[in-house]
């Protein structure tokens, strides 16, 4: 066994090195190109499970040991794969919107890059430049998103043998970090919004979708695809099956429903929207078109939000360039607070007023608790302030 110090000479045609938080190993077999393998997470960066470099070389001779060679190199490319990788996903059933998200990926930032290329003859190295080449333009997030893709792909092509190795699955995913800071309406900025759309059946669903939003945590497209059906008014609850996207009704986000309590206020909104609207039996929409009772548009009721928040004052705006829908373009404020920050302020809301986080993660819908995360600080712990108070008084009393 080399010792530490030697660990990264070559060995048997092996070698190994850190690379990012992993070890990566290298070695040449007998016949064919170098051969990559991630190892483990090095034990500087992980003390509990992570392995030493005299380790990750253990775990590369044994690899070294039994690795057999692709007996034939792909000769497909990789603009050959992508049409039967596409017809892959949506036999899976793949949402409309992760469809269009693979297609943005490969049209616009894989294909230019890889397309006339033979997959095997694309390494992890090649996977790296790209990935710099686009860092240097979009957000690490978008970045990481389309490495996701590509992952998925020579996943893919692995399996029906139109590639030997999947070169993405050796290199590391650009870091992004959590999001920490969060725009969180208060219920003065609540009531400031819902004030400032107009007087009309259209400005009066924009604020009761608003207080939907902000009180009872649906989303854009659950408020739009909500049905009188699926309002207990005996129980002061709401049922939230469906979700209206991109022209579709289906299970909303996460693939199942659920149901969130309704407070009063909301309670008495749409009692009194129920008893005015002409589209109030089991079936129609709560938020149903005004005139032909059909569902609302989203981008259109993201955009009177913002309208309305730019009304309000309740935050800072600049002056953007818009395109027209002519082709025309023209100035307009702009507001960064949208329509899916009603969430944030339903979320913090009930945190900050003693609901368990279990219960809102539960009522929101979100099936990954490390969602949560973001609300941490709005969750109230219990009486530390009080103890520490008290601990005030009584040095105070002491000096006296």
């Amino acid at each position: 066994m080399p010792t530490e110090s030697k660990a990264r000479r070559p060995h048997k045609s092996g070698s190994v090195r850190p690379m990012g938080r992993q070890w990566e190993g290298r070695f040449y077999p007998e016949k064919g190109p170098r051969v990559e393998r991630l190892l483990g997470v090095r034990k500087e960066v992980d003390p509990v499970n992570g392995i030493t470099e005299t380790e990750a070389f253990s775990k590369l001779v044994k690899i070294m040991g039994t690795y057999e060679a692709p007996k034939t190199k792909s000769k497909v490319t990789f603009s050959e794969v992508v049409p039967r990788f596409k017809t892959h996903k949506e036999a899976k059933n793949r949402e409309d919107t992760t469809m269009a998200a693979i297609d943005v990926a490969i049209r616009l930032h894989l294909e230019p890059e890889f397309g006339p290329r033979h997959m095997d003859e694309i390494d992890s190295e090649d996977i790296e430049v790209w990935m710099v080449k686009e860092l240097k333009k979009y957000s690490r997030k978008s970045v990481k998103n389309w490495r996701s893709v590509a992952n998925s792909l020579w996943d893919f092509a692995v399996k029906k043998k139109m590639a030997s190795v999947n070169v993405v699955a050796q290199t590391e995913a650009p870091y992004v970090p959590r999001a920490e800071k969060i725009d969180v309406m208060t219920w003065a900025d609540i009531v400031a919004v819902r004030a400032a759309y107009p007087d009309t059946p259209m400005g009066w669903l924009n604020s009761l979708a608003t207080l939907l939003a902000c009180r009872c945590g649906l989303r854009e497209s659950e408020v739009i695809a909500l049905k009188w059906s699926e309002v207990m008014w005996d129980t002061g609850w709401l049922r939230v099956i469906e979700g209206h996207v991109r022209g579709k009704t289906k299970l909303p986000k996460g693939k199942k429903g659920r149901i969130t309590p309704m407070p009063g206020i909301v309670k008495d909104a749409l009692l009194a929207h129920f008893k005015t609207t002409s589209f109030n039996r089991p079936d129609d929409l709560v938020l149903a078109h005004p005139v032909d009772g059909s569902e609302l548009n989203a981008s259109a009721l993201n955009e009177r939000f913002k309208e309305a928040v730019v009304q309000a004052g309740i935050r800072p705006t600049e002056l953007r360039r818009y395109k027209k829908r002519n082709g025309d373009y023209e100035m307009r404020d702009y507001v960064a607070l949208s329509f899916h920050d009603c969430r944030h302020a339903w979320a913090s809301w009930c945190l900050s007023n003693g609901q368990a986080p279990a219960n809102v993660q539960k009522w929101g819908g979100w099936e990954d608790a490390k969602t949560m995360a973001i609300y941490d600080h709005f969750i109230p712990s219990g009486f530390e302030v009080d103890q520490l108070n008290a601990a005030v008084e009584r040095e105070s009393a002491a000096r006296v």
